[in-house]
């Protein structure tokens, strides 16, 4: 069987009923009983400059690597599908399976991921149905890694927007991105990082195989130095 320390392996598939609805195919995963990443942390009360958090990031771009190296698009990357195992390792779960057959319209009342979502995935009409990517994979590592290392993804930035059910939408239509005096314990080498992830341009974003090499730790900013490599996989 195929493993990785940051993947959920799969073990097999059941039948089960959900919501009264006839039964459906279930995937069967090991369980993880810490929980997701964020619990953890809580549970742990992990402080946000403790070096734990930034190992738990790296863990989540060593398992999304290997998903990409594999040609799988995570798809729904998020802290509710990052749990952590019994040695405090954390473990996608739930990639590859995720569609995205919601209008703009209809998703803040289905779809509990907006704020991960790269805006090339906010579809205002039924068609095209938007397709996710390695691409919109790296736009939600940012998001997931700034949750990660502060604790919270504030709405600071969104409260002079039309707030509602639609605040993360409207703040990422109006190309509204985290202000970095909002996050003071993320390191400059990750907030580096995480700038050229919420890149507009899907095609401008890095890599996560640049982002896992990468000393996000670092306290000065490497953003030159991250342009440069963008520009480089790009050729």
């Amino acid at each position: 069987m195929y493993w990785h320390p940051n993947l959920a392996p799969f073990i097999g598939f059941c039948y089960e009923g959900m919501l009264g609805l006839a039964r459906v195919p279930c995937l069967i995963t090991p369980f993880y009983e810490n929980g997701s990443i964020m619990e953890y942390i809580r549970k742990k009360d992990i402080k946000p400059q403790d070096a734990v958090r930034m190992k738990l990031l790296y863990d989540v771009l060593n398992g999304l690597n290997e998903l990409h190296d594999q040609g799988i698009v995570h798809g729904n990357l998020k802290p509710t599908n990052i749990l952590i195992d019994y040695q405090g390792n954390a473990v996608l779960v739930e990639f590859g399976l995720t569609p995205m057959p919601w209008t703009l319209r209809e998703r803040h009342s289905k779809w509990d991921s907006d704020c991960y979502l790269a805006p090339e995935l906010l579809s205002i009409t039924p068609t095209p149905t938007p397709t996710p990517t390695f691409s919109s994979d790296v736009w939600a590592t940012g998001m997931v890694g700034l949750q990660i290392l502060s604790e919270n993804i504030s709405d600071v930035e969104y409260e002079n927007l039309n707030i509602g059910p639609w605040l993360v939408i409207d703040a990422l239509l109006a190309e509204k991105k985290p202000e970095k005096a909002h996050y003071p314990h993320v390191p400059e080498g990750a907030w580096s990082a995480f700038l050229l992830c919420w890149a507009m341009e899907p095609i401008t974003r890095p890599t996560v195989a640049t982002l896992k090499d990468l000393d996000l730790a670092r306290s000065e900013d490497i953003m030159m130095y991250l342009f440069w490599l963008v520009e480089f996989q790009s050729l």
